[in-house]
Protein backbone atom coordinates (compact mmCIF):
# COMPACT_ATOMS: atom_id res chain seq x y z
CA UNK A 1 0.00 0.00 0.00
CA UNK A 2 1.02 3.53 -0.84
CA UNK A 3 1.36 6.20 1.96
CA UNK A 4 2.36 9.51 1.79
CA UNK A 5 2.18 12.02 4.82
CA UNK A 6 -0.13 14.72 4.53
CA UNK A 7 -1.08 17.89 6.93
CA UNK A 8 -4.68 17.41 5.59
CA UNK A 9 -5.00 19.99 2.64
CA UNK A 10 -5.41 18.63 -0.89
CA UNK A 11 -3.77 19.41 -3.99
CA UNK A 12 -5.36 21.88 -6.52
CA UNK A 13 -5.43 19.26 -9.31
CA UNK A 14 -8.34 17.33 -7.31
CA UNK A 15 -10.31 20.51 -7.92
CA UNK A 16 -12.66 19.98 -10.34
CA UNK A 17 -16.78 20.45 -10.60
CA UNK A 18 -19.23 17.72 -10.70
CA UNK A 19 -22.28 17.28 -11.84
CA UNK A 20 -25.14 17.85 -9.36
CA UNK A 21 -27.15 14.21 -8.00
CA UNK A 22 -30.69 15.80 -7.71
CA UNK A 23 -32.63 18.48 -7.69
CA UNK A 24 -34.62 17.72 -4.79
CA UNK A 25 -31.99 17.89 -2.28
CA UNK A 26 -30.68 20.76 -0.38
CA UNK A 27 -26.71 22.04 -1.63
CA UNK A 28 -24.44 20.05 1.03
CA UNK A 29 -21.09 20.86 2.98
CA UNK A 30 -17.97 19.60 1.22
CA UNK A 31 -16.28 17.06 3.30
CA UNK A 32 -12.29 16.63 2.44
CA UNK A 33 -11.43 12.95 4.07
CA UNK A 34 -8.56 11.17 4.09
CA UNK A 35 -7.21 7.58 5.55
CA UNK A 36 -4.13 7.56 8.59
CA UNK A 37 -2.36 5.15 9.93
CA UNK A 38 -0.87 6.18 13.37
CA UNK A 39 3.11 5.60 13.44
CA UNK A 40 4.64 3.04 15.64
CA UNK A 41 4.07 4.08 19.57
CA UNK A 42 1.68 6.84 19.16
CA UNK A 43 -1.82 6.61 20.45
CA UNK A 44 -5.03 7.92 19.29
CA UNK A 45 -5.23 9.69 22.03
CA UNK A 46 -1.94 11.57 21.40
CA UNK A 47 -2.91 12.25 17.74
CA UNK A 48 -5.79 13.90 18.98
CA UNK A 49 -4.53 15.99 21.52
CA UNK A 50 -2.09 17.23 19.20
CA UNK A 51 -4.45 18.14 16.79
CA UNK A 52 -6.76 20.00 19.04
CA UNK A 53 -3.56 22.27 20.39
CA UNK A 54 -1.97 22.69 16.98
CA UNK A 55 -1.40 26.50 16.34
CA UNK A 56 -3.52 27.13 13.02
CA UNK A 57 -2.62 30.31 10.96
CA UNK A 58 -4.16 31.74 8.06
CA UNK A 59 -8.00 30.11 6.63
CA UNK A 60 -9.07 26.59 7.76
CA UNK A 61 -11.98 24.35 7.36
CA UNK A 62 -15.19 25.11 9.64
CA UNK A 63 -14.72 21.61 11.50
CA UNK A 64 -12.33 19.15 11.59
CA UNK A 65 -12.65 15.37 13.29
CA UNK A 66 -10.74 12.76 13.65
CA UNK A 67 -12.94 9.28 13.29
CA UNK A 68 -11.31 6.43 15.03
CA UNK A 69 -12.75 3.22 13.91
CA UNK A 70 -13.89 1.50 16.07
CA UNK A 71 -15.80 -1.34 14.44
CA UNK A 72 -15.59 -2.26 10.63
CA UNK A 73 -14.63 -4.16 7.83
CA UNK A 74 -11.45 -6.06 8.21
CA UNK A 75 -9.76 -4.73 4.79
CA UNK A 76 -9.89 -1.09 6.34
CA UNK A 77 -9.02 -2.25 10.19
CA UNK A 78 -6.11 -3.75 8.47
CA UNK A 79 -4.24 -0.66 6.39
CA UNK A 80 -5.62 2.63 8.65
CA UNK A 81 -6.87 3.87 12.06
CA UNK A 82 -8.61 6.56 11.68
CA UNK A 83 -9.92 9.07 9.25
CA UNK A 84 -9.26 12.73 8.93
CA UNK A 85 -13.06 14.76 8.01
CA UNK A 86 -12.38 18.43 6.95
CA UNK A 87 -15.64 20.72 6.28
CA UNK A 88 -15.99 23.11 3.97
CA UNK A 89 -19.03 25.50 2.85
CA UNK A 90 -17.83 25.56 -0.85
CA UNK A 91 -15.54 25.06 -3.50
CA UNK A 92 -13.89 28.77 -3.37
CA UNK A 93 -13.31 28.41 0.77
CA UNK A 94 -11.60 24.91 0.15
CA UNK A 95 -9.48 26.60 -2.96
CA UNK A 96 -8.66 29.64 -0.23
CA UNK A 97 -7.63 27.31 2.17
CA UNK A 98 -5.58 25.47 0.39
CA UNK A 99 -3.86 28.90 -1.15
CA UNK A 100 -3.53 30.18 2.59
CA UNK A 101 -2.19 27.20 3.54
CA UNK A 102 0.53 27.57 0.71
CA UNK A 103 1.61 30.81 1.47
CA UNK A 104 2.65 30.44 4.92
CA UNK A 105 6.30 31.10 4.81
CA UNK A 106 9.03 28.17 4.75
CA UNK A 107 10.80 29.64 7.83
CA UNK A 108 7.62 30.65 10.06
CA UNK A 109 7.65 28.69 13.32
CA UNK A 110 6.77 24.92 14.02
CA UNK A 111 5.51 23.11 16.69
CA UNK A 112 7.52 20.94 17.95
CA UNK A 113 5.76 17.67 16.88
CA UNK A 114 4.36 17.65 13.15
CA UNK A 115 1.69 15.71 12.06
CA UNK A 116 4.30 13.35 10.12
CA UNK A 117 5.90 12.42 13.83
CA UNK A 118 2.08 11.08 14.34
CA UNK A 119 0.68 9.44 11.65
CA UNK A 120 1.11 8.70 8.23
CA UNK A 121 -1.85 9.34 5.41
CA UNK A 122 -2.11 7.44 2.33
CA UNK A 123 -3.51 10.25 -0.25
CA UNK A 124 -5.10 7.42 -2.45
CA UNK A 125 -8.16 7.17 -0.47
CA UNK A 126 -8.30 11.03 -0.20
CA UNK A 127 -12.03 12.45 -1.77
CA UNK A 128 -14.31 14.87 -1.79
CA UNK A 129 -18.09 13.53 -0.69
CA UNK A 130 -21.26 16.41 -0.60
CA UNK A 131 -22.88 16.28 3.00
CA UNK A 132 -26.33 17.22 3.35
CA UNK A 133 -27.91 17.33 6.45
CA UNK A 134 -31.39 16.04 6.83
CA UNK A 135 -33.37 18.51 8.33
CA UNK A 136 -34.56 19.51 12.01
CA UNK A 137 -31.34 17.16 13.44
CA UNK A 138 -29.26 17.90 16.56
CA UNK A 139 -26.01 19.31 16.62
CA UNK A 140 -22.72 17.67 17.93
CA UNK A 141 -20.81 19.95 19.80
CA UNK A 142 -19.19 18.26 22.67
CA UNK A 143 -15.33 16.88 21.98
CA UNK A 144 -16.46 13.25 21.22
CA UNK A 145 -19.16 11.16 20.17
CA UNK A 146 -20.03 7.53 18.97
CA UNK A 147 -20.98 7.87 14.79
CA UNK A 148 -22.62 4.78 12.34
CA UNK A 149 -21.82 5.17 8.82
CA UNK A 150 -23.10 2.86 6.03
CA UNK A 151 -22.59 2.26 2.33
CA UNK A 152 -25.79 1.67 0.27
CA UNK A 153 -26.06 0.52 -3.54
CA UNK A 154 -29.14 3.11 -4.88
CA UNK A 155 -31.79 0.29 -6.51
CA UNK A 156 -31.81 0.71 -10.08
CA UNK A 157 -35.17 2.50 -10.05
CA UNK A 158 -34.18 5.05 -7.73
CA UNK A 159 -31.83 8.02 -7.37
CA UNK A 160 -29.93 9.97 -4.54
CA UNK A 161 -33.31 12.20 -4.34
CA UNK A 162 -35.01 8.99 -3.08
CA UNK A 163 -32.43 8.80 -0.76
CA UNK A 164 -32.59 11.63 0.83
CA UNK A 165 -36.74 11.23 0.60
CA UNK A 166 -36.35 8.13 2.66
CA UNK A 167 -33.71 9.90 5.01
CA UNK A 168 -36.40 12.82 5.86
CA UNK A 169 -39.17 10.50 6.49
CA UNK A 170 -37.19 8.01 8.52
CA UNK A 171 -36.00 11.30 10.38
CA UNK A 172 -39.29 12.09 11.13
CA UNK A 173 -40.56 8.78 12.47
CA UNK A 174 -37.19 9.09 15.50
CA UNK A 175 -38.28 12.85 15.65
CA UNK A 176 -41.86 12.00 16.55
CA UNK A 177 -40.58 10.27 19.23
CA UNK A 178 -37.50 12.68 20.17
CA UNK A 179 -34.54 11.47 18.91
CA UNK A 180 -33.11 13.88 17.13
CA UNK A 181 -29.41 12.52 16.34
CA UNK A 182 -27.48 14.14 13.19
CA UNK A 183 -28.45 12.45 9.72
CA UNK A 184 -26.40 12.87 6.75
CA UNK A 185 -26.30 11.74 3.05
CA UNK A 186 -23.15 11.32 1.60
CA UNK A 187 -22.20 11.56 -2.40
CA UNK A 188 -18.90 11.28 -3.90
CA UNK A 189 -18.15 14.38 -5.76
CA UNK A 190 -14.18 14.27 -6.32
CA UNK A 191 -12.07 11.40 -5.98
CA UNK A 192 -11.15 7.68 -6.36
CA UNK A 193 -14.80 6.01 -7.35
CA UNK A 194 -14.90 1.95 -6.80
CA UNK A 195 -17.48 -0.22 -7.97
CA UNK A 196 -19.40 2.37 -10.82
CA UNK A 197 -19.80 -0.68 -12.99
CA UNK A 198 -22.38 -1.89 -10.06
CA UNK A 199 -24.53 0.82 -9.91
CA UNK A 200 -24.27 4.07 -7.92
CA UNK A 201 -23.72 4.41 -4.04
CA UNK A 202 -24.59 7.08 -1.33
CA UNK A 203 -22.96 6.77 2.05
CA UNK A 204 -25.24 7.71 5.39
CA UNK A 205 -24.01 8.78 8.52
CA UNK A 206 -25.60 9.20 11.95
CA UNK A 207 -24.33 10.98 14.77
CA UNK A 208 -25.98 11.51 17.55
CA UNK A 209 -24.51 14.47 20.68
CA UNK A 210 -23.26 11.83 22.65
CA UNK A 211 -22.00 8.20 22.67
CA UNK A 212 -24.66 7.59 25.03
CA UNK A 213 -27.47 8.88 22.64
CA UNK A 214 -25.97 6.51 20.31
CA UNK A 215 -26.79 3.91 22.75
CA UNK A 216 -30.26 5.32 22.76
CA UNK A 217 -31.37 5.44 19.65
CA UNK A 218 -29.75 1.74 18.99
CA UNK A 219 -31.85 0.58 21.70
CA UNK A 220 -35.42 1.99 20.05
CA UNK A 221 -35.90 -0.73 17.26
CA UNK A 222 -35.37 -3.17 20.05
CA UNK A 223 -37.85 -1.83 22.34
CA UNK A 224 -40.36 -2.00 19.55
CA UNK A 225 -39.98 1.49 17.51
CA UNK A 226 -40.38 1.41 13.55
CA UNK A 227 -37.78 3.68 12.12
CA UNK A 228 -39.36 2.53 8.41
CA UNK A 229 -42.95 3.12 8.93
CA UNK A 230 -44.64 5.15 5.84
CA UNK A 231 -41.75 5.04 3.51
CA UNK A 232 -39.93 2.97 0.87
CA UNK A 233 -36.44 1.62 0.80
CA UNK A 234 -34.55 2.78 -2.11
CA UNK A 235 -31.51 1.14 -1.10
CA UNK A 236 -29.40 -1.98 -0.05
CA UNK A 237 -26.93 -1.40 2.72
CA UNK A 238 -24.20 -2.79 4.61
CA UNK A 239 -23.79 -3.47 8.17
CA UNK A 240 -22.77 0.09 9.85
CA UNK A 241 -19.21 0.54 10.69
CA UNK A 242 -18.64 2.72 13.92
CA UNK A 243 -16.47 5.14 14.51
CA UNK A 244 -14.96 7.33 17.78
CA UNK A 245 -15.03 10.64 16.50
CA UNK A 246 -13.01 13.50 18.23
CA UNK A 247 -13.87 16.93 17.53
CA UNK A 248 -10.67 18.64 16.88
CA UNK A 249 -11.06 21.89 15.50
CA UNK A 250 -14.36 24.45 15.28
CA UNK A 251 -13.81 27.62 13.92
CA UNK A 252 -17.65 27.61 12.11
CA UNK A 253 -21.55 26.31 12.77
CA UNK A 254 -22.14 23.31 13.84
CA UNK A 255 -22.06 20.57 10.83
Amino acid sequence: MRKISVLGSITFSMLVSCAATGQEMPVGALVDTVDCTLNDGVTMAQAVEWARNLPREGMQPNTEFYRENILGSSNYKADYDFQIGSYFDSYSQLVATVASNLALPANRTRPGQRATDLYTCDTGTQRIVENRAVPNGGTFTGPVTLMSTFLCRINDDSTPADVWEFLVGVNDNYRAEGETSIVQLQTRAVGPVQNRGNGDFVGIAVVPSTPEAWGARMDMPRDGFSPFEGVELPMICNYPSLWLTHAVHRSGPPQ
